[in-house]
Order: structure tokens, then C-alpha cells, then sequence
């Protein structure tokens, strides 16, 4: 409670001007609530973000290591040599959203029709950024409860999209969202995570003997 304009009680929340409103509350909202910033999506959805003080409930301590190597055929791949595949969402929605696209472009613009096709896009993406992130969420989360040691590359996703040929599966990847998440979510539970340089040639090094192969920065000769 915020000098009262903020309350919660069961499925509505009292907004300061608003009063109290009835919403689908998702999770159990938990410690002193500091503030609440309202957000409306382009599918006419409106969401309350609710910023609260709270102590994070840590997880036990693990007792793994893991170094991750980001990529794109898979996801990733862990330092056990386990590899997670790449489920591609914005390709997966590609072709439909393409359609959904041209339909709307042949619309006139502000009509009943061009808005509802306006809507059928706008709903698209929002499928692809909420499975994407669900996939983030549920990959960092279970990396973090099982490993002490957090180990990856410290890449820049903004100058490796500039990649023509690459841009759209990289931005599908969404790797900076995927390191945050594995940052703060150490930085919550007690975790070393520990970035590696960019120009650190680990993709050349042979894991055995050491051994730098330059050719190696060739993508087509990888395995």
C-alpha cells in the first residue's frame, strides 16, 4: 500500500483517479508496493506493472560450472557438450505474418478493415515475443538453479546484427535479453557469472591440446 492510492484485494487493484479495477492477477504480489506504471500493447491489452520492495527468496546453492557458447543452428551449447536447439520463433511465424503484412498494406488506411488487419499483425508479433521470452525465462532460470559458476561470451548482438545475411535469425535469437536475464538472475541468487571477452578466440582453441586454428572464423567450416 502506497498512503493508500495503491491496494491490492484478491482480483482488483485501487489506482490512484481510477479507484478500484478488476484484473487478472498473475502472480502473488509480495513486499511494500513503491509504485504501478499502467502499459496498453498494440493489441488493445492493458497491463499494470506493480514495483515493489521485497527480498528475493534466493535458491539453494548449486554445486555445477558451465561455460555457454550462444549460437544459432542451436541456441546454445553448455560446456557438458549438451546442446539446446534453436526453436526460431520469428521463423516459424514468418510466412503467416508475411500474409498477414500484405493483406494489410492493401487495406485503406483508418478503415474498419485495415484495422482489423492491423490487429491480426499486431497479434502475431505478440505470440512470437511472448513464446520467445517464455523460452528465455525457462532457459536462464534452470541454468542458474543448477550452476554456481555462470560462464559465457561476452557478445554485442547491436554490431553483429548489422550482418545482412544473419540480421533477422539474430534478432530472433535475442541474446542480450537472454545474458541480462542470466545476470540478474545470478546477481539474485548469489551466482558468479562471469563474462569472456569478446576478441578471446575461444571458438579457434582446441578444448585438449590448446591448439588456435585460425581458419575456424569461417562459419561454413564449423562442426
Amino acid at each position: 500500500m502506497v498512503n493508500s492510492n495503491i491496494q491490492i484485494r484478491e482480483n482488483h487493484i485501487k489506482l490512484p483517479k481510477l479507484g478500484f479495477v478488476k484484473f487478472a492477477n498473475s502472480r502473488e504480489v509480495k513486499g511494500k508496493i513503491l509504485n504501478a506504471t499502467i502499459s496498453r500493447t498494440g493489441t488493445y491489452k492493458y497491463y499494470i506493472s506493480i514495483c515493489v520492495d521485497t527480498e528475493i527468496e534466493k535458491m539453494p546453492r548449486a554445486t555445477g560450472e558451465i561455460g555457454i557458447d550462444l549460437g544459432l543452428k542451436d541456441y546454445l551449447v553448455t560446456s557438458d557438450g549438451l546442446p539446446v536447439p534453436n526453436p526460431k520463433y520469428y521463423r516459424k511465424y514468418e510466412k503467416q505474418l508475411g500474409k498477414a503484412q500484405r493483406r494489410l498494406s492493401k487495406k485503406q488506411k483508418g478503415s474498419n478493415n485495415y484495422n482489423k488487419e492491423k490487429l491480426k499483425v499486431a497479434l502475431l508479433h505478440e505470440k512470437i515475443a511472448h513464446t520467445r521470452r517464455d523460452f528465455l525465462h525457462k532457459q536462464s532460470t534452470a541454468i542458474v538453479a543448477e550452476n554456481q559458476t555462470i560462464v559465457v561470451e561476452g557478445l554485442k548482438p547491436g554490431n553483429m546484427i548489422k550482418n545482412k545475411r544473419l540480421s533477422k535469425s539474430i534478432a530472433d535469437a535475442s541474446w542480450g535479453i537472454f545474458l541480462d536475464m542470466l545476470e540478474y538472475k545470478s546477481l539474485w541468487h548469489d551466482r558468479k557469472y562471469i563474462k569472456i571477452n569478446p576478441f578471446f578466440p575461444s571458438s579457434q582453441l582446441c578444448s585438449s591440446c590448446g591448439y588456435q586454428n585460425k581458419n575456424m572464423k569461417k562459419l561454413h567450416i564449423r562442426t
